[in-house]
Parts: C-alpha cells; sequence; structure tokens
C-alpha cells in the first residue's frame, strides 16, 4: 500500500512538473509575441514620421529597392514607397531568424537539456514510452509557438484599425502565420538533431548550421545570379515566398508543412529506440573526451565547453557588422532632412552620411558585445552551480586566481568580438561604397570594448557577493542601458541619467573620435570591481546556496520525498 502511495505521488508531482514546464513556453512565447510585435508596430509607426513626403520615400526606393547588397542581405524590397512593403521589408527576415533561433534553442532545452540534468530519466520511471514522453514535450513547445501566434493576431488586428498604415485585417493574420513558419520548422529540426546528437551543445549546433545554410541558400537565390530556385529549399526562403504584406502566396506553407510532418515522424521514431542520454552521433565527443584526458587546466576546459559558444557569436557579429557596413552609405544618403537625422544628432551621431549611420548602427552592435559578455558571466556562474569549480580548488587552485582566469578569458572573447566587429563593418563598408578607412573602422570596433568589459566587472562583483546575483546584476545594467538609449532617441533625458547607461559611455564611432579617456576609466573601474569580487569570492561559501535551492526546487516538484 505504501510503495502504491508513493507511485502516485510521484506519477502526481511529475504531472505537476509538466503543467509548470508547458506554462514557461507559453509564457516565452507570449513575451515573443509581444517583441515581434513591437517590431512590427515600430517599423511602421517610423515610417510614417520619418518617410512622410513622397520625395522622401522616392529617395528610399532609390537607395534600397533595386539594390542587390541589400536584397541579398534583407531580403526583395518591391514596395518601400508604402507603409506596409517597408514593414515587410524590414521586420519578416529578422522576425523568422529571431523566431527560428527560439524555437530550436526551446526544443533542444526541453528534450536535451532536461536529459542532461537527468529529469528526463524521473518521467520514464512512470508507465510511460521515451516516445510518448518525446511527442508530450514537443507539444508544449508547439503550444507555445501557438502562444506566439495568438499573441501577434489579436495585436497585428488592433494595429489594423489605422487606416494609415494601409494593414487589412486578413494581412494581419496571414503575416502573424508567416512570422510562426521559421519557429515551426525549426523546432521540428531541434527535435531530430536531438535524437542524433548525444548532448544540447550539439543538437542546437546542427540546428545553427541548417540557419546559416539556410540563410546563404536564400542569399544566392535573391543575387539574381541564376538560382532563383535555390529560395524553395531553404526554410527562410519559404519564410520570404510567403510574402505577407505585399504580395500573399499560401502555397509556400507547403514545403514548411512537409518538412515539419515528415522531421516529426522520423524523430519520434528514432526517440523511441535511442537511449535516454545518447544519440546516434557522438564520435566527436568520445574523440574530445581522449583529447580531454592530457592536463589543459581550467583555461582549457573553459575553452572547450564554451568555445562553440564564443564562435557562434563571432560568426553573429561579423555577419551583423558586414550587414550595417554594406548598407551604411545608402541608409546615410537617405537620412538628409528627414526626422532620423535628428534622433541620430540627439544620439550623438550627427551627419546625414555613412559616417552618421554608422555612428548609431554601431549602438546595435554594442549591445551584443554587452549581451555577449553577460552570457560568458551567466557560463561563470554555472561552473559553480554545476560544481565544476570544486574540482579546481581542491587540488590547491586559488580561488582569487580562477575568478581572474575567467576574466581574463572572458575580456579575450570580446576583444575578438569588438576586433572582428571592426574589421567586418569595414569589409562591408568597402563593398557597399562608403569609403571609410579600415583604421577608422577598427577604432569603432575597439571602442565597443570597454562597455562588455564593465559589464563583466559588474558581474564579478556580484558574483563574489553571491553566484546567483552575477547574471542578474549583468542583465540589468545592460537592459537599463538600451532603455536608456530607446528613450534618448525618442526625446532629450536629463545627462546625468543618460551618462548612467554604458552604452551612452560609447562615443558613437565613426561619427565622433572615440572618447579614449573615458573608455580607459571604464576599464579601470571595472578592474576594480573585479578586485572586490575576488576579495568576496574568497571569503564565502561555495555553491552552498546554488545547489540547494536546485535540489530543493525539484524535490518539491516531483515530490518524491513525501
Amino acid at each position: 500500500m505504501d510503495v502504491k502511495l508513493r507511485a502516485g505521488k510521484v506519477d502526481q508531482g511529475i504531472r505537476h512538473f509538466g503543467i509548470h514546464f508547458t506554462k514557461t513556453i507559453i509564457r516565452s512565447g507570449i513575451i515573443w509575441g509581444f517583441v515581434f510585435f513591437a517590431f512590427v508596430a515600430s517599423s511602421a509607426l517610423s515610417y510614417l514620421s520619418i518617410y512622410s513626403s513622397v520625395a522622401q520615400r522616392e529617395a528610399l526606393v532609390k537607395a534600397f529597392g533595386s539594390n542587390l547588397a541589400t536584397i541579398a542581405l534583407f531580403g526583395p524590397a518591391p514596395s518601400l514607397n508604402t507603409v506596409m512593403g517597408f514593414t515587410q521589408f524590414k521586420s519578416l527576415l529578422s522576425i523568422s531568424i529571431i523566431g527560428a533561433v527560439w524555437g530550436f534553442l526551446t526544443t533542444t532545452k526541453a528534450i536535451k537539456g532536461e536529459e542532461e540534468s537527468f529529469r528526463w530519466e524521473l518521467v520514464l520511471s512512470t508507465p510511460t514510452t521515451s516516445r510518448q514522453t518525446t511527442w508530450s514535450v514537443f507539444k508544449a513547445v508547439l503550444t507555445g509557438i501557438f502562444a506566439m501566434w495568438l499573441t501577434m493576431s489579436l495585436l497585428l488586428v488592433s494595429l489594423s484599425l489605422d487606416s494609415k498604415l494601409g494593414l487589412s485585417f486578413s494581412r494581419a493574420l496571414f503575416f502573424a502565420t508567416a512570422s510562426i513558419a521559421a519557429p515551426v520548422a525549426f523546432a521540428s529540426f531541434a527535435l531530430f538533431s536531438s535524437q542524433m546528437t548525444a548532448t544540447r551543445r550539439q543538437a542546437s549546433s546542427w540546428c545553427g548550421w541548417l540557419l546559416a545554410a539556410g540563410y546563404i541558400t536564400r542569399m544566392l537565390a535573391d543575387a539574381k545570379v541564376g538560382a532563383n530556385w535555390l529560395i524553395w529549399v531553404s526554410p527562410l526562403g519559404w519564410s520570404e515566398k510567403l510574402a505577407p504584406l505585399s504580395s500573399p502566396e499560401p502555397v509556400a506553407f507547403v514545403p514548411v508543412l512537409i518538412f515539419s510532418v515528415v522531421v516529426i515522424i522520423v524523430s519520434l521514431y528514432l526517440a523511441g529506440v535511442r537511449d535516454v542520454g545518447s544519440g546516434f552521433f557522438s564520435l566527436g565527443d568520445r574523440k574530445r573526451t581522449a583529447r580531454g584526458r592530457r592536463s589543459f587546466g581550467h583555461l582549457g576546459l573553459s575553452v572547450r565547453t564554451f568555445g562553440s559558444f564564443v564562435l557562434a557569436w563571432l560568426l553573429a557579429m561579423a555577419f551583423t557588422g558586414f550587414a550595417i557596413g554594406m548598407v551604411a552609405d545608402g541608409a546615410g544618403s537617405t537620412m538628409a532632412g528627414s526626422s532620423i537625422e535628428g534622433v541620430f544628432s540627439r544620439l550623438g551621431a550627427k551627419g546625414a552620411n555613412a559616417r552618421g549611420f554608422l555612428g548609431v548602427a554601431s549602438i546595435i552592435v554594442g549591445v551584443m558585445v554587452e549581451v555577449l559578455s553577460a552570457s560568458l558571466v551567466k557560463a561563470t556562474y554555472e561552473e559553480e552551480a554545476t560544481l565544476r569549480v570544486e574540482h579546481f580548488l581542491l587540488r590547491r587552485y586559488r580561488r582569487s586566481r580562477w575568478l581572474w582566469e575567467r576574466f581574463a578569458m572572458c575580456v579575450a572573447a570580446l576583444i575578438l568580438a569588438s576586433l572582428l566587429a571592426g574589421f567586418s563593418l569595414f569589409i562591408g563598408a568597402s563593398i557597399g561604397g562608403a569609403g571609410l578607412s579600415i583604421s577608422t573602422l577598427l577604432a569603432a570596433g575597439v571602442n565597443l570594448l570597454p562597455g562588455g568589459v564593465f559589464i563583466q566587472g559588474i558581474a564579478m562583483a556580484a558574483f563574489g557577493l553571491v553566484g546567483s546575483w552575477a547574471a542578474k546584476a549583468a542583465y540589468f545594467v545592460l537592459g537599463w542601458s538600451v532603455f536608456l538609449e530607446l528613450l534618448g532617441g525618442i526625446r532629450p533625458i536629463n545627462h546625468w541619467v543618460m551618462d548612467s547607461s554604458i552604452l551612452h559611455q560609447m562615443s558613437p564611432a565613426p561619427a565622433s573620435e572615440v572618447d579614449w579617456t573615458s573608455a580607459a576609466i571604464l576599464v579601470a573601474i571595472s578592474l576594480g570591481l573585479v578586485a572586490l569580487g575576488s576579495f568576496s569570492f574568497t571569503a564565502r561559501d561555495l555553491g552552498v546556496e546554488t545547489q540547494s535551492l536546485r535540489w530543493e526546487s525539484l524535490r518539491s516538484k516531483v515530490r518524491l520525498f513525501v
């Protein structure tokens, strides 16, 4: 009787955990639905205010309408003289890429992440099968995508009530549906890659390479090199062919549905024949394990563990810098006489030219550098949360040395990212005809570094006090800085308030000269904060709070110890 009662409580706890898990994914889908709507709404409303005259719209069409570089990067621009044509050109590809990343990261976390944390085995200890559990988890992901679609649909329908935008009810719904095509396709492929690989990192890498291949294939199809048919073999090309706000083509949903259904069926079959925690392609892991027997110390382990993550960020930043540099000349020429020139001026970038555009556009790359910095902070916290750091500290590895080495490794990654951003800006600007020197744009890239280093300093100080505070402190500083920059572009703000933004401390290079004095002060403050974190980390207990909270949370959800 006691065994039956305990088994019943286990089943009840696992059901409770499943409900909590589904709610988390739905909440994430709703949040991203709001974000995507905000992106669409801001694009449409800014077009009305920036390009209010016929002459300004014709200048926009002349600069980007037939520009092969911008078409290859962002997709066709057939109706830039209309609000909805511009909105589709500016937002559809970006939403598809971000949605695809959300889809495959959510799916790999739900499957391989749960397997790696051993919660998958708890679920399989109940009367169920791996195939049934996999389908249940993936249904939760699909529910999150539906929540994203529903949020976008309701908000876009409300936006269609404004007659100035020219957005009809049917096209609002079609755009919301087109926006989830990439998340569905990539979530389905992530389900497949989670069966084929042994770790979440490998599964996500497969999806990342599919995304990169899909983007390059779409670029070749749009570049008018006689390979237009390639658009039908790219998942991002399917989203582009839907063209929801200019010339809708519902037939483009057919390859999305066929691809997703076939991949899901194959994945569910594989889920029933593979072992939990393994994959059909794990030879790479065994090779890495063999190499891992050699002693590389803490830094060597960190490079092997997070090297692919940093490499992915470096590739993303290189592409972003290249894309911004490519359109700098054309974008700068459309700024003259428009209200956006005043917005750029309030942000410190004066001049309706390529330099002025790059001065503000570099804020986007600066945000990426700081997000990378915050992500590396989270990785530092996970070293303590998973108790990996204890293996080094038990070998008389001083805590202060471990923390400073982590800081140095993160700063090295940020230096690479900043230099790569500046170099890719130069390559793109050279091809796009902006005519800026490599020294100017490399200096603009290095100008992004102090903000990322300061994020590290703040986070290391918080990590030294309480490990779980590190990522929260980093993202708070980043979020506050982005909020002030967005608000400062809309209306003037007291300079004391704006100075609290790390992004505002960066000069809008190359629109103005780099303020090396301010950069040096930020780096010096960061070193002082790391020293404070090192002192605090040496004095506090290690990992007690993190591990106890994690296991208590798991026990309360599964109720195994009632």
